[in-house]
């Protein structure tokens, strides 16, 4: 049985016609009957539809099998924001149904609601996404259109929205798939970005360049005559801006290399210092993305080779494995340097010590909590040129949700909290992993989501060195023992 999305409407004869057509559709080309119709309704179009007496449009539609009960209604409050509640609403229609059986009407609404659920349609790339021609409609029948109308008549005037590839197509510059690269690259620049010092903190030279080569080689991939050396200036850029995040990686762990390295000696040194890492570090798997990586880069960079058909596609994978990696360096491979990297004082001496598993029941240890961005997130206010209201806000939720956790910590027995101070608490007592996961929780919730870390030791100099490695990954807990 095939399922129909649809927006309510106050017209009641559109609404009726929309699902007649539909039904008719899905018996065309689904070669199945509607089982459930899911609406949308504003307020007034369920009113009008379902609490108004006068129901003659549902009287029409028992001519097609379709009954009162089938119908599945969502009124959207006017006081939330209709794309988000929209957007969950078909996740969860989707869920149940899947997209193949998946009719969507586009006939009806209001024009916000009609134009969020076109666009899902476009992003969801649906096939069976249909309206009514209701220009073409009213010129065949000019004096119907407050009328029902049977299948028949509806059938010629039920067209089929345009399909997704064929709009990408239409610019064949795929624009939609440029944006989203846009938007993915912002977003791993600034998590990126974010975890190194101030002078390597500048995020500009590898978004933008990154940003030109996706652009450029889509523009080229999607042209009708294809330039081979766009391909090969495409590869370099992304090469570029690869080599610039292993730069900015060195620099912040303090790692010198020769000002003529390549990017090949870099990946090693950096490879090198993690050859004794911790035990649930892959190494081999850092080696062999490593070969894979610089294996596309050499293949589709120098000018030895011509840019053959197999080169494209090496290019290709090049842009795409590129996002992989950089993802990869940052998350996995930038942690472990900086957790085996951590020095005591300007000392090269590294500190000996072990993870710790867990705080440890019924003993008493120090334990330390910190906001992970809140000095960034007060930064973007600023930039951003935020009102006086809103800085307040922001620092307000911050100091609520400290008092409620020193509330809580104060609350169990033995415990002392010694200083609170901004985002920072500095307390000590025995606390479970769960009891410290609450604390996390409280900090998001009060916060409006804004995380932190926490971190435990038997001393305060522990308490600070696990805070290193808790606030390298973020939104964690982490405990460390120092062994002389």
């Amino acid at each position: 049985m095939s399922h129909l999305l649809i927006l309510g409407n106050i017209n009641k004869y559109t609404f009726c016609n929309a699902i007649v057509a539909a039904q008719e559709k899905s018996q065309a080309c689904l070669q199945q009957e509607i089982e459930d119709i899911y609406v949308v309704h504003t307020k007034e179009s369920f009113e009008a539809l379902f609490e108004n007496m006068e129901k003659d449009w549902l009287n029409n539609l028992k001519r097609y099998s379709i009954t009162e009960s089938m119908f599945i209604n969502r009124v959207i409050d006017a006081n939330n924001r209709h794309s988000d509640t929209l957007l969950n609403y078909i996740k969860n229609i989707i869920q149940i149904t899947g997209t193949d059986s998946l009719i969507i009407d586009v006939t009806n609404g209001t024009s916000e609601l009609k134009t969020l659920l076109s666009i899902i349609v476009y992003l969801l790339d649906v096939h069976h996404a249909y309206f009514i021609d209701s220009a073409a409609l009213s010129q065949k029948y000019p004096n119907n259109m407050h009328s029902f109308f049977d299948d028949k008549k509806l059938k010629p005037y039920y067209r089929k929205v345009t399909e997704s590839k064929i709009i990408d197509r239409l610019g064949y510059l795929n624009l939609t798939e440029i944006i989203r690269y846009k938007d993915k690259i912002a977003d791993m620049s600034e998590e990126l970005y974010s975890n190194f010092g101030e002078e390597a903190s500048d995020s500009s030279f590898f978004a933008d360049n990154l940003c030109n080569a996706v652009e450029l080689f889509l523009k080229n991939k999607n042209a009708q005559d294809q330039s081979n050396s766009l391909y090969r200036i495409a590869a370099t850029a992304i090469a570029a801006s690869l080599e610039e995040v292993m730069d900015k990686i060195l620099y912040d762990c303090d790692i010198k290399v020769g000002p003529k390295a390549t990017l090949g000696k870099k990946m090693n040194v950096l490879k090198e210092r993690l050859a004794n890492s911790s035990s649930g570090f892959d190494y081999n798997f850092l080696s062999e993305i490593n070969k894979f990586i610089l294996y596309l880069r050499n293949n589709t960079t120098h000018k030895a080779f011509d840019i053959t058909e197999t080169q494209k596609y090496k290019a290709s994978l090049l842009m795409n494995i590129a996002f992989v990696f950089v993802d990869y360096y940052s998350q996995i491979v930038y942690k472990e340097l900086k957790v085996s990297g951590i020095r005591k004082n300007n000392h090269q001496d590294e500190y000996n010590f072990s993870l710790l598993s867990g705080p440890v029941d019924y003993k008493t240890q120090f334990f330390g909590l910190d906001g992970d961005k809140t000095g960034g997130q007060l930064e973007k206010l600023l930039l951003n040129n935020s009102s006086e209201d809103e800085i307040k806000e922001f620092s307000g939720k911050i100091a609520e949700a400290v008092k409620e956790i020193v509330k809580y910590i104060k609350s169990k027995p033995g415990s002392e909290v010694v200083f609170a101070r901004g985002d920072d608490i500095l307390f000590k007592g025995s606390f479970t992993r769960e009891e410290l996961e609450y604390m996390k929780m409280l900090y998001e919730e009060k916060t409006g989501g804004e995380t932190c870390s926490i971190a435990y030791g038997s001393s305060v100099r522990e308490v600070l060195l696990a805070m290193k490695m808790a606030k390298i990954q973020r939104n964690s807990i982490r405990g460390i023992f120092l062994s002389d």
